[in-house]
């Protein structure tokens, strides 16, 4: 065939700049699930190495129910490389959770395991990164309990950098001493074995000694167990004295405790050891807010130690920071600075006959402070109940302020104070106005502190009157080197004019130094709680009454303007207003960007904002922090109804750059289709990826059954389905869904153990393209060919405008599909007098052919190999025989498949990304299909007279068998979840099936084409009935070319 005998031309009624848009989907692998699993997935760690964990504390044996599993997985090749097992019933080995150490070593906690003679041993067995094989979980290979209910490892494992753990297991008894507790350090390189004891573990003498110990670990390495419960057996009857003991990371220990060993009280309840706080030079601070001085109950104590030897003995004035007086409980508030030093308040400090003036002092973090607190080591209040140290707030520079909200001010109670420290010098003696800003009302309350980025700070008076206007609000900005002192006012301040406006009911501090203060209850004249966000300058901040010049405001009653705000990594924020109303449409909500350097003022609407569109639409209701790595940001409004689907659930994403402007819908957002599926949360992966996981999502008639959608950072639009995300199937197995991401192999691990699966799931670009997509908008165009004049005319969905195109003969078997990979399908036909297939690019609208094919074949492209082309291939009924030109290599594959009668019905069945094929059988109405990853698949499904209109109606990513049926005008789908069917009218006798997915969501529509009036119906999925007028008499329907009857 010549150019010269190919009748080509082009006409364009509208040119146009359009943007490439690049469309990711998704690619799933299913890990071979072993035999007899019952909870495959429970839990799935991704190693260091690359390699999987997979728990299944469900698996079972005959005679050992719930014996449990753990699985080592190849990364790479997904090949099973080792097993470790239970061997009695209730052991569920790996329950208790995966610890990954280095180098692709872990831990296996199974806090039920037993022996043949006791139960609920418990064991935390050390599986090396070179295992491979199986092995069955023992005291040889484990560390395990000696005692029935030990359970050994289920208060959890604790690791530093260097991968040494410590196991902590509060129920091991020692001998009649039920509970006495063990703390066990590993620094083997192969990990602890063999029965928890005494030799080889730190332990408690009596009942409950261990019960409430906690493990700490140091910015060195070291580790540091806390235990409030330890009972002094050498003072009869003083239960509860409290132990702290060091473990040094480069020595075992083991024994029981003891002052030769720990840190300890000297009286009942003293509960020594309550908390423990690392601080940034490797040091710690021990809290015992319990400790008694003498007969002086609830005194405290706050012990300083280095981190490389530790402390032992009593605490004692002479070691430790304490009060005097019963009740002082010296240290409630401790705060490590990033300097090494730490802060101590003190709230309920009484000076002398002053009840709770409290207390704040500076401790060195390389001596620690000791004595008793007073005026002369510490910042302290002067009137009863002033309780100054309740609020301590470390500034970025290595400073702080201290917020004291009940600071009286004289006979003015409850003015409340905000005094700035030196984080190296500290601060003695009283709070006062002239080294504090303070209040002048009583109940002004200033105390409440955001620190800035750049070192500065804000300090938020919510309660603050301006004169006579009650709780209007106040937000003072402070110098981060200097502070501010004096009275709050209008003069040093942003404010509220109104009763109740309540400015600085939260301050955001912005990445860039700047910060936002929203007023959510501000008043707009007479509109109550409209609400205001004002934009500050972090270096010099800003003052005066808060207005619609210098904020973002609320028009209606309760709008609530910055309900919530988020600072996005650019500088930039985001206000989000859930209650926002638009006109008399109540609470659709609305989230309006904000720039960082200028900020935003003037009305909330919809010219400015994301907004929803139905009452208690509530956009933007959930996630203060919805800021992504790249800038940009995204919008869950899990109450959002998606038509008659109540709360289905909506995630947007926002440029943050310029913002996002338009209503929440499919074509801007990720959303659920079924009422309750409450489509929120989105997690961010190290990749800049995200994950948005929905227990709540319904796979049509299964309740809560869950999805995990895989996102690339470029965002996501339409319903969850299976192209995009990894379904459930089980009723209620969507809560327990779980996953991981791995980076050495950059894909996400899908554990789904009510189904006994795990799938992999890797982002790809989209190679399944849109069938009938002529302008690459991932939307079937309507479109027609005329046979006379051999035209192509098609409706471009992206714009509206027309394109055609002259090619071809009247005689000729039309192929449209996208054989160049450019996300357009291109123009083509298959010419069964030569076996030829001509193909007009997309790209630049020159053409190719090539010959593939006999005379009697049935062409039936489709991307086979999933590359993203789509292959030539021909169906050859005489023999029942398939060929495929795969377009990857160049290479052909044949293929037996069918018999003499049958007519290819070619789509993605198995959601693998590749077109599987398939054959429908007219005599007697059968599907063959040979699935490329899930196998055959056959069923009888129809009657004479029936066309194929095989797609992906149900959106679970699967095309589904499907026929409409021309005498009614009835469309019948079988679910490829579940093989249920369903069935709608739309058409009638005379119409010409022409489904595609008209409304890009990802589904297929129903469509015919009606020749008598020239008129197209489409049953768009998200987009509704559409009827459109396009053709002429004698014209043939593009997306009808691979329907058969």
């Amino acid at each position: 065939m010549t150019r010269s005998t190919t009748r080509f031309a082009v006409f364009t009624f509208i040119i146009g700049l359009f943007l490439s848009i690049q469309i990711f989907g998704i690619t799933k692998i299913d890990l071979e699930t072993p035999a007899n699993s019952g909870a495959f997935g429970a839990e799935v760690v991704s190693l260091p190495n690359g390699n999987i964990v997979v728990t299944d504390p469900g698996y079972s044996l005959p005679g050992a129910q719930n014996a449990g599993a753990v699985y080592l997985f190849d990364g790479e090749t997904k090949e099973l490389i080792g097993t470790i097992t239970g061997e009695r019933t209730g052991s569920r080995v790996g329950f208790g959770g995966i610890t990954v150490l280095g180098g692709g070593n872990f831990l296996i906690s199974s806090p039920y395991w037993g022996s043949s003679s006791s139960i609920e041993l418990g064991a935390v067995t050390f599986v090396p990164n070179f295992f491979n094989g199986t092995f069955v979980v023992s005291a040889t290979n484990s560390l395990v309990g000696s005692s029935s209910g030990d359970r050994v490892g289920r208060q959890g494992i604790v690791t530093n950098s260097d991968h040494k753990y410590v196991v902590i297991s509060h129920s091991w008894d020692l001998g009649g001493f039920q509970n006495a507790g063990a703390i066990t350090f590993c620094r083997l390189s192969l990990g602890c074995r063999g029965v928890v004891s005494s030799a080889n573990s730190l332990v408690g003498s009596r009942s409950s000694d261990l019960a409430s110990s906690s493990v700490t670990v140091l910015t060195n390495g070291n580790f540091v167990v806390g235990a409030p419960g330890w009972d002094n057996n050498l003072i009869h009857g003083n239960p509860n004295v409290g132990a702290v003991t060091f473990i040094d990371s480069a020595i075992s220990i083991s024994g029981t405790i003891s002052a030769g060993n720990s840190l300890i009280g000297s009286h009942e309840d003293d509960r020594v050891g309550f908390s423990v706080f690392p601080l940034s030079n490797g040091n710690y601070v021990v809290r015992s807010g319990f400790w008694a001085n003498g007969s002086e109950m609830d005194a405290g104590a706050v012990t300083f130690a280095n981190g490389d030897t530790g402390i032992t003995g009593v605490v004692s004035p002479s070691n430790s920071l304490v009060g005097s007086s019963a009740g002082n409980s010296i240290g409630r508030r401790i705060v490590p600075l990033q300097n090494g030093n730490y802060v101590v308040g003190s709230p309920d400090w009484d000076n002398g006959g002053l009840s709770e003036v409290g207390a704040v002092t500076l401790g060195s973090g390389t001596n620690g402070i000791t004595g008793i607190v007073s005026p002369s080591n510490s910042l302290v209040g002067s009137s009863a109940g002033d309780r100054v140290g309740f609020f301590v707030r470390e500034l970025t520079n290595g400073n702080f302020v201290v917020g004291s909200s009940y600071w009286d001010n004289g006979s003015i109670v409850d003015v409340g104070s905000a005094t700035f420290v030196n984080g190296t010098t500290g601060l003695t003696g009283p709070v006062t106005d002239s080294n504090s800003l303070v209040g002048s009302t009583a109940g002004d309350r200033v105390s409440i502190i955001t620190p800035l980025n750049n070192g500065n700070y804000v300090v938020s008076s919510g309660n603050w009157d301006n004169g006579n206007v009650v709780d209007a609000g106040a937000v003072t900005f402070g110098n981060g080197n200097a502070g501010i002192s004096g009275i709050v006012s209008t003069a040093n301040s942003l404010v509220g004019s109104s009763a109740d406006d309540g400015v600085g009911g939260q301050v955001i501090a912005l990445t860039n130094g700047n910060y936002v203060v929203s007023s959510s209850q501000w008043g707009n004249g007479g509109v109550q709680g409209a609400g205001a966000v004002t934009f500050g300058n972090g270096t010099t901040g800003i003052t005066g009454v808060v207005s619609p010049t210098n904020s973002l405001v609320g028009s209606s009653t309760d709008d609530q303007v910055g309900y919530r705000i988020s600072a996005l990594t650019n500088g930039n924020y985001v206000v989000k207003s859930p209650f926002w109303d638009n006109g008399g449409t109540q609470n659709v909500g609305a989230v309006t960007f904000g720039n960082g350097t200028s900020g935003i003022n003037g009305i909330v609407s919809s010219a400015n904002s994301l907004i929803g569109s139905t009452v208690d639409d509530r956009v933007g209701m959930l996630s203060s922090d919805s800021q992504l790595p790249n800038g940009n940001y995204f919008v869950d409004s899990p109450l959002w109804d998606n038509g008659p689907a109540v709360d289905a659930g909506a995630i947007a994403l926002g440029n943050g750059q310029t913002g996002t402007v338009g209503v929440v819908s499919p074509s801007t957002s990720l959303v659920g289709s079924t009422s309750d599926d409450r489509l929120s949360g989105l997690t961010v992966l190290e990749n800049g990826n995200y994950v948005v996981l929905t227990g709540s999502w319904d796979n049509g008639s299964i309740v809560d059954a869950g999805a995990i959608t895989y996102v690339d950072e470029a965002g996501l639009t339409g319903p969850i389905n299976g192209q995009n995300s990894v379904l459930g199937t089980t009723a209620g197995g969507g809560f327990s869904i779980t996953y991981v991401y791995d980076s050495i192999n950059d894909q996400l691990i899908v554990g789904l153990p009510n189904e006994n699966k795990v799938t992999l799931v890797t982002l790809t670009e989209n190679t399944q393209k849109t069938r009938f997509d002529f302008d690459g908008d991932s939307k079937t165009d309507v479109s027609i060919f005329r046979p006379g004049p051999a035209e192509w005319w098609f409706l471009r969905s992206s714009d509206g405008g027309n394109s055609a195109f002259q090619f071809g003969q009247t005689s000729d078997t039309l192929v449209p599909a996208d054989f160049t990979d450019d996300g357009k399908t291109d123009v083509a036909f298959w010419r069964e007098s030569t076996g030829e297939w001509f193909v007009l690019r997309s790209e630049d609208n020159s053409f190719f052919s090539f010959p593939f094919g006999t005379s009697g074949d049935i062409p039936a492209p489709g991307d086979y190999d999933g590359d993203g082309k789509s292959d030539a291939a021909v169906f050859r009924p005489a023999i029942a025989t398939w060929f495929i030109s795969r377009s990857s290599d160049g290479g052909t594959d044949i293929i037996g498949f069918g018999a003499p009668g049958d007519k290819p019905v070619v789509a993605d069945y198995d959601a693998d990304g590749k077109d599987d094929v398939a054959i429908y059988r007219p005599s007697n109405s059968q599907w063959w299909i040979n699935r490329s990853q899930d196998g055959l698949l056959a069923l009888q499904f129809g009657s004479a007279g029936d066309k194929t209109v095989q797609g992906d109606y149900t959106g679970d990513g699967k095309a589904d068998i499907a026929f409409w049926r021309k005498a009614t005008g009835e469309w019948f789908v079988i679910r490829s979840e579940d093989n249920s069917f369903f069935s709608f009218p739309f058409g009638a006798n005379g119409d010409v099936p022409s489904p595609g997915d008209y409304d890009g969501d990802g589904t297929q529509d129903a469509a015919v084409f009606r020749p008598a009036t020239n008129t197209w119906f489409v049953n768009g999925s998200t987009s509704g009935t559409q009827i459109i007028g396009f053709g002429a008499t004698g014209d043939v329907p593009l997306p009808s070319a691979y329907v058969y009857e």
